[in-house]
């Protein structure tokens, strides 16, 4: 499907937000893209445990991924985040 609007394009690393559970019992995982815009807003959160990927998950473009249809293997997998890392502030 192609990008419009704001939607983020090309390939850019992504966390995955799907628990293992779902990962183990279905071909799609929930990701969001990780950009390294400055931009402050409150659907961004900024990455700060990681040592390989650095910035900002945008939540407000998660989506729906079949990781298999898109040959995307554990090999792909660069860094682990912690549920700390992940929790939201208000």
């Amino acid at each position: 499907m192609p990008s419009r609007g704001h939607e983020q394009m090309n390939k850019r690393p992504a966390i995955a937000l799907s628990n293992d559970l779902v990962c183990q019992t279905s071909n799609m995982t929930i990701v969001a893209p990780i950009s390294s815009t400055e931009r402050n807003f409150p659907m961004y959160h900024r990455l700060t445990s990681s040592q390989t990927v650095y910035g900002k998950v945008l939540l407000d473009q998660a989506m729906a991924l079949d990781l298999q249809a898109r040959y995307i293997t554990d090999e792909a997998i660069v860094d682990h985040v912690s549920h700390e890392e992940l929790e939201l502030k208000s």
